[in-house]
C-alpha cells in the first residue's frame, strides 16, 4: 500500500501544479475572482495530502514541512488578490513550482516504501501453511504483514451453503488479526495477497465468502499467490494438477522442483519451489516442543505417542475400508498400557462426510463416541497439527 500511496502522492503534486499554473494564468487574464477560488482548492488539497503523510508516517516529515510552506505561499498570494494588489507573478510561479518540485523529491526519497502483504486464511488449522510466511514478512521492516481470516461456508449436496463459520478468534495469540469486514481492499490495493483456499465455488464441501474468490482478490493486487494448504510424501493428487485458483495466481508455491511435474502445463509459468510452511512449522515446533493441554496429561504420561490420521483422499475413496479400520486401530489401541492413540482426523472430515458420505455418518458417529466415552486414547480436535506431531513418536496413516 505504501508504495501505491507514495506513487498517488507523486500524481497528486503534479495535478497541483498542473492548477498553480492555471490559476496564475487566471491572474494575468485579469480573472481574479475564479483564481482566488482556485487557490482556495490549492491549499485545502495540500493540506489534505498533508494530513494522510501524517496519519502515515507520523508528524513532522520533511514532505508535510514543505507542504505547510507551500499553503504558506498560496495563502500570501490569495489575501493579495482578495485585498486588490499587485501580484508578482514571475516570483509567485517560481516560488510555487519550487516548492511542488521540493516536495515531490521529498516524497521519493523520505516516505518508507513498505510493501504490504495480507494473508487470507479461513481455517485455523491450516494456518501451519501461511505461518513461516507471514512472520517472515512481518519481520521485514519494508513490509507490513496483514492477518485476515475469512468466513467460510459447510455446503449442501446441492451445492447450497449451509453453516458459516468464522475462526478469527482461534489463531495464535501473538498474530494480530483483521476482521475481514472493517479491511477495505478496494482501497489499500495490498501489493501482495497470500491464500491457502484454490477452489472458489466449486468445492462440494466448503466455500469460502464470494468476496474472497481468486477472481476478486487478484482485481484489487498487484501479486496474488496461493500456497498449497497440504504437503506430500512426493506425489500429488491428479485432482490437485488444475484449480480454480491457478488462473488469478501469479504464483504458485510448491515444496520441492519435483512436485512441479504433477501440475498442469498450463500454470508451469507459475511454479515457484521454495518449501512448504507446513514443514518449517514441524521443524521449529519439534525443536521446542510445547507442554501438552492439561487434559492430555494424564494419558501421555510413560506412554509412546502414536499419532492417527484419517485424511479425506481415503476416506473418500473406499469409505468401507476407512471405517474399519478406524474400529481395528482402536480396538487394538484400547488394552495398550504402555501405548497412547493420538486420534486427529482431518479437520473437515465431518463436513465432507455429511455432504458426500451421509450414509457414513452414523457408523463415523458411533465410532467416535466408542473412542472417546471409552478413553482409547487422545481425541486431536485442536488447531495447531504441529504441536500434536512434536508430542508424538510414530505415525499411524491411511494405507
Amino acid at each position: 500500500m505504501r508504495r501505491y500511496f507514495k506513487e498517488q502522492c507523486v500524481a497528486l503534486l503534479a495535478s497541483l501544479e498542473k492548477a498553480d499554473q492555471q490559476t496564475l494564468d487566471l491572474i494575468r487574464q485579469g480573472q481574479h475572482e475564479v483564481a482566488i477560488r482556485m487557490l482556495a482548492d490549492c491549499q485545502q488539497s495540500a493540506i489534505q495530502l498533508g494530513t494522510t503523510i501524517d496519519t502515515l508516517e507520523g508528524e513532522g516529515s520533511k514532505p508535510v514541512h514543505t507542504l505547510e510552506e507551500y499553503c504558506e505561499a498560496v495563502y500570501q498570494l490569495r489575501e493579495r488578490l482578495i485585498a486588490g494588489e499587485s501580484v508578482a507573478l514571475q516570483q509567485a510561479e517560481a516560488d510555487l513550482h519550487q516548492l511542488t518540485d521540493r516536495t515531490k523529491r521529498e516524497i521519493r526519497e523520505d516516505l518508507r516504501t513498505q510493501f504490504e502483504a495480507v494473508f487470507c486464511p479461513y481455517k485455523a488449522a491450516m494456518w501451519d501453511s501461511l505461518e513461516s510466511i507471514y512472520r517472515a514478512a512481518a519481520a521485514d521492516p519494508d513490509c507490513e504483514a496483514v492477518c485476515i481470516p475469512i468466513p467460510y461456508y459447510d455446503m449442501e449436496d446441492d451445492g447450497s451453503r449451509r453453516a458459516g463459520h468464522y475462526e478469527g478468534d482461534q489463531f495464535p495469540v501473538d498474530i494480530p488479526i483483521v476482521r475481514f469486514d472493517t479491511y477495505e481492499l478496494e482501497k489499500r490495493h495490498p501489493e501482495m495477497i497470500f491464500i491457502h483456499n484454490p477452489y472458489d465455488q466449486y468445492n462440494k464441501v466448503t466455500t469460502v465468502h464470494p468476496r474472497f474468490f481468486s477472481e476478486n482478490l487478484k482485481k484489487y493486487t498487484d501479486c496474488l499467490v496461493y500456497v498449497p494448504y497440504y504437503a506430500t510424501a512426493g506425489a500429488m493428487a491428479a485432482s490437485q494438477a488444475m484449480l480454480p485458483a491457478y488462473d488469478h495466481a501469479d504464483y504458485i508455491i510448491t515444496q520441492s522442483p519435483e512436485i512441479n511435474d504433477f501440475f498442469d502445463p498450463r500454470v508451469k509459468g507459475k511454479l515457484v519451489p521454495l518449501g512448504s510452511p507446513k514443514f518449517d512449522k514441524v521443524i521449529h515446533t519439534c525443536a521446542e516442543p510445547p507442554a501438552p493441554p492439561e487434559a492430555w496429561r494424564g494419558q501421555l504420561e510413560g506412554r509412546r505417542v502414536f499419532f492417527y490420521n484419517v485424511s479425506l483422499q481415503d476416506f473418500l475413496a473406499d469409505t468401507g475400508a476407512a471405517l474399519q479400520k478406524m474400529e481395528y486401530v482402536f480396538r487394538t489401541f484400547r488394552s495398550q498400557q504402555d501405548a497412547c492413540l493420538l486420534w486427529r482426523p482431518h479437520p473437515l472430515l465431518e463436513s465432507t462426510i455429511d455432504t458426500m458420505r451421509p450414509a457414513a455418518r452414523e457408523p463415523y458417529e458411533a465410532l467416535k463416541q466408542m473412542f472417546i466415552s471409552e478413553r482409547i486414547g487422545i481425541y486431536d480436535d485442536t488447531a495447531d497439527i504441529e504441536a500434536s506431531i512434536a508430542l508424538s513418536d510414530a505415525y499411524i496413516g491411511d494405507s
